[in-house]
């Protein structure tokens, strides 16, 4: 459980978390293949989200070490909000 990744557990069932609606040979979103002005947006989260399971082991799921497991970005993101 050490070594096995959520990451891995996501690719072996072959489930996509990309959250943009282009198809993987497409150029863009838009009927006519442009990319949607959200697009690298959308684009940029579904790169953090399979960092972000990749960072995880199935171990930590079972031993509850998940929560606050993003916090360094949370932490940043919060420090940019409270700016503003």
């Amino acid at each position: 459980a050490e070594d096995i990744r959520v990451f891995d557990i996501m690719a072996a069932v072959d489930e996509s978390l990309d959250i943009t609606r282009c198809e993987h040979e497409a150029k863009g979103c838009l009927d006519d293949g442009r990319r949607c002005i959200t697009h690298d947006l959308w684009d940029e989260l579904s790169r953090h989200i399979y960092l972000f399971l990749g960072s995880i082991t199935l171990e930590d799921v079972i031993a509850g070490r998940v929560m606050g497991a993003a916090r360094g970005a949370n932490e940043t993101t919060g420090e940019v909000m409270a700016a503003e």
